[in-house]
């Protein structure tokens, strides 16, 4: 007897260290906060491992337990300062049970971090004499005189790891990675002891999990060639192809490591649904309701050829249109294209009834740059203004595209580039003629390292030369406005108007930003000033004609992207034409 109370007196008054113990009362609920963190980012860190904070609703069963947590808390505290370099950091927590809520406060002494003092490489096997020298620690990130920081050393060694790779090591490693720690000078020796292991040739691929694929179609999206020495930054790049044809849900390439100068490929691929049913809604106030539907098949006669369809009917515009893409037209990385389309657009600058298609060549030159150039066909028939005419146009369409944006739908950094320019001749009326280009800029800027906070911008720019306005198809011509363009206005409704219909200008000039913040993982809010203009000059300037558009959105995040609700308004509205606002609802961001 005499034992339990001596027990239960010594667990009551144990201290936890850098805690002060207190009377235990009835309610154990608690508020806690963090102090002395040395950056923004580290105390939304300290957060987030934290037990004491993320566990606060979970009311402790005793003081025990809440003792616990903070103990725990103070220890993690000090793993994530020292894997940021701050090792002689000190961390203490002061509970006051006193008051009630109880206050749980941790305070952080972090002191200043350690900085390196050295890095060091050391093959612990010879390297080919041909080989390069060892890559400068610089390169990998790692400098002297900044602070040690895990997550550097760490990044450090997967590109020591990769650099070697290039070079013809398809098995380096890293056995020991040593980090001397001297205490009294604040400072740290690092050294990373590397087996780059044999050097290999590319051997043959051995490809496993086709089922209705022709092998010979993986052969031509390989980026290397047998015989060659290893490279793998190649082994990527083939990763990214196959990925990007939609045929495989799972693509894995490994070297294998067999006695032969030659090591094997192991290419293992899981198979996609090699057809897709797609559906779509869209609506605008200034376009009513959009409704969309497609097919495709990526696998015709088992070679990776695409054949899809498209029908889409809406308010403003009715249509079908197909293509057929062949992979590997005379060289990997192009791929021919024919297009088709019959199209209808009721709009208040013109009505249009269209045919036409074209044939082209994509050449993907990299995961960021591609380019297609091409000869097309179209019969337009378009009315405005009570006057219409028949065109048979001939044109040239090359485009550029480049891009670095992390995202199809919600990109959080990176630029996008476009650049077309296509020449127009009528071959039934020859002195129609004209030159037209285009230019889209749009850039994504992370204002926060939790990227939650983004700021998008977006510029475009356009010219048509060679002709007078009269001369130029009204369908052809510049117009500004609508959601992916001006919000606020009606869709292409910016540009010269005789009476209140629009007639399309020769130029165009456009600019958006917007800021897009997400509160939760599935809601987000933005807000975002337009503005454009498609004057009748070819060089467009900001003047009286240039509008404005202006609002607030909300964004629900789907696996898919983003759903976008937005409304707008004009700022320099134009009464016979502008409505007081307009509403935008579609699948992705507005750029």
């Amino acid at each position: 007897m005499h034992f339990l109370v001596a027990a239960f007196f010594l667990f009551q008054t144990a201290k936890v260290p850098g805690v002060e113990p207190a009377s235990p009362e009835p309610s154990l609920a608690y508020e806690a906060s963090i102090r002395g963190a040395p950056s923004e980012a580290m105390l939304n860190t300290l957060r987030m491992v934290s037990d004491t904070l993320t566990l606060r609703r979970q009311i402790p069963a005793s003081h025990a337990h809440l003792r616990r947590r903070i103990a725990r808390d103070i220890e993690g505290f000090r793993e994530v300062l020292h894997s940021e370099g701050y090792y002689g950091a000190e961390v203490r927590a002061e509970l006051d049970e006193d008051v009630r809520p109880i206050r749980v406060r941790f305070v952080i002494e972090p002191g200043e971090p350690y900085l390196i003092s050295s890095v060091t490489i050391e093959p612990l096997e010879a390297l080919d004499p041909q080989a390069p020298d060892l890559p400068d620690p610089a390169a990998l990130g790692l400098r002297v005189g900044e602070p040690l920081r895990a997550r550097a050393v760490l990044d450090a060694e997967s590109r020591l790891l990769d650099t070697v790779r290039e070079w013809g090591y398809p098995f380096p490693n890293v056995p020991e990675r040593e980090v001397i720690v001297d205490h009294a000078i604040q400072q740290a020796e690092v050294t990373f002891y590397l087996e780059p292991g044999p050097r290999r040739r590319f051997g043959p691929a051995r490809i496993t999990g086709l089922t209705d694929i022709d092998e010979s179609f993986v052969h031509a999206m390989l980026e290397w060639t047998e015989g060659d020495w290893f490279k793998g930054s190649l082994l990527e790049e083939t990763q990214h192809k196959l990925h990007r044809t939609r045929l495989f849900s799972v693509v894995r390439i490994e070297p294998i490591d067999e006695v032969s100068e030659f090591a094997p490929m192991a290419i293992e691929l899981v198979e996609r649904q090699h057809r897709t049913i797609s559906a779509g809604l869209r609506y605008h106030t200034d376009t009513g309701v959009d409704f969309m539907t497609s097919w495709e098949h990526r696998n015709i006669q088992a070679l990776g050829r695409r054949l899809s369809a498209d029908l889409g009917f809406g308010q403003t515009e009715q249509g079908v249109g197909g293509s057929f893409r062949i992979p590997h037209y005379r060289r990997a990385d192009q791929v021919l294209v024919f297009e088709g389309e019959a199209r209808r657009r009721d709009l208040d600058a013109y009505l249009s009834r269209r045919v036409g298609g074209v044939t082209a060549i994509e050449r993907i030159v990299s995961d960021r740059l591609s380019g297609r150039i091409g000869v097309a066909y179209r019969l337009d028939r378009v009315e405005q203004k009570g006057v219409t005419n028949t065109y048979h146009l001939v044109s040239l369409p090359v485009s550029i595209a480049w891009t670095t944006a992390d995202d199809r739908l919600d990109p959080t950094e990176g630029t996008r580039v476009t650049l077309s320019a296509e020449p127009f001749m009528d071959v039934v009326d020859l002195d129609t003629s004209f030159f037209k280009t285009e230019t889209s800029v749009s850039h994504y800027l992370s204002i926060t390292e939790s990227r939650d906070l983004i700021l998008a911008l977006r510029t475009r720019l356009g010219m048509i030369v060679g002709a007078g306005r009269g001369s130029i198809p009204p369908d052809e011509r510049f117009y500004a406005g609508g959601g992916g363009s001006v919000r606020g206005y009606p869709y292409r409704t910016i540009s010269p108007l005789i009476g209140d219909v629009p007639i399309g200008g020769r130029s165009l000039f456009e600019t958006s930003v917007e800021l897009r913040k997400k509160i939760t993982e599935t809601l987000g809010v933005v807000v975002f000033v337009d503005g454009g203009t498609a004057p009748e000059p070819i060089f467009p300037k900001i003047d009286s004609d240039y509008r404005v558009g202006a609002g607030v959105g909300a964004r629900y995040y789907t696996p898919i992207g983003p759903l976008r609700l937005d409304v707008a308004v004009p700022l320099n509205r134009r009464s016979e034409v502008d409505s007081s606002f307009e509403i935008y609802v579609s699948l992705g961001q507005a750029f």
